[in-house]
């Protein structure tokens, strides 16, 4: 019995290190040949991403900047738009949203104090004054703000940010506290009442595009904000209607992305993404 299985035992042998060599040498070669179908396959997929996300980035900066220039002019009368050169420009405008209203009326209601009650002309309009925000009052002619005649020269200009009280139908209801100065006969027809975000913000909005650094930048009222990086400066530009005299009645804007090359071949190498759009003012004539 112990012979048989010393003879079993000696007929069964482990690999060889040339069976090893060999094994792993054909593992190496499964292996390269997996790698050179995974990494072109990587490297189209990254290439693909850069190129997605650049031309994401430009749609979302030409989205923005269409508003903005959409929103230029209101009640600005005078250089709503300042063209600097081809690679910045400087709008001006009352607005930076959509929550305005235009007046029909305004009186004190019975049995109130400090409190005007504005009649607006489209009652839609009501649901941009929830009680709690606050507004600002512009004349419809000239574009100044509501008591900002000289008699009341010593109001401040965060006294002129008036809150909603309440509101009705077609109505709000705005407390004068902060400005006891203020009549009802002060706000006349066709006054606009925009929303702000507090007393804080300025009367009036400044915004400035522009390229800087591989950039696009917006500065609103001073605020810097890095609207899109990567930008290819060479091929990206702000282009003016009429391109002479004033007033700038259209932008025509080119900008441009770049991706970054990961590899100097057709697929990994840098590209260049643009976009283009031609805006007119709509409160610009």
């Amino acid at each position: 019995m112990v012979n048989r299985l010393t003879r079993y035992g000696r007929g069964q042998r482990g690999m060889t290190l040339v069976e090893l060599l060999m094994v792993m040498a054909i593992l190496s070669i499964v292996t390269l040949a997996l790698m050179s179908l995974f990494i072109p396959t990587y490297q189209s997929t990254a290439a693909q991403t850069q190129v997605s996300d650049v031309q994401d980035n430009l749609r979302l900066a030409l989205k923005v900047m269409t508003r903005d220039i959409m929103h230029a002019g209101f009640l600005v009368p005078v250089d709503p738009v300042t063209s600097n050169d081809a690679s910045s420009f400087t709008l001006r405008s009352r607005i930076v949203g959509n929550d305005f209203a235009r007046v029909l009326d305004a009186e004190f209601p019975p049995s109130t104090t400090g409190i005007i009650r504005i009649t607006v002309s489209d009652p839609d309009m009501v649901d941009n004054f929830p009680a709690g925000s606050r507004v600002r009052l512009f004349e419809p002619i000239n574009a100044n703000e509501v008591t900002e005649q000289p008699v009341d020269a010593g109001i401040t200009d965060d006294e002129r940010v008036y809150q909603v009280d309440a509101f009705g139908t077609n109505t709000v209801d705005i407390d004068t506290t902060s400005n006891s100065s203020l009549d009802a006969a002060d706000i006349l027809p066709e006054t606009e009442m925009l929303v702000v975000r507090d007393q804080n913000q300025p009367p009036l909005q400044t915004v400035q595009y522009r390229l800087n650094n591989d950039s696009l930048e917006r500065i609103v009222n001073g605020n810097l904000q890095v609207l899109a990086r990567n930008i290819d400066m060479a091929n990206s530009s702000f282009d003016y209607w009429p391109d002479t005299g004033d007033p700038i009645k259209r932008i025509d804007i080119i900008l441009a992305g770049k991706t970054i090359g990961l590899k100097d071949d057709a697929i990994s190498r840098e590209k260049i993404r643009s976009l283009e759009t031609s805006v007119k003012m709509r409160n610009v004539f």
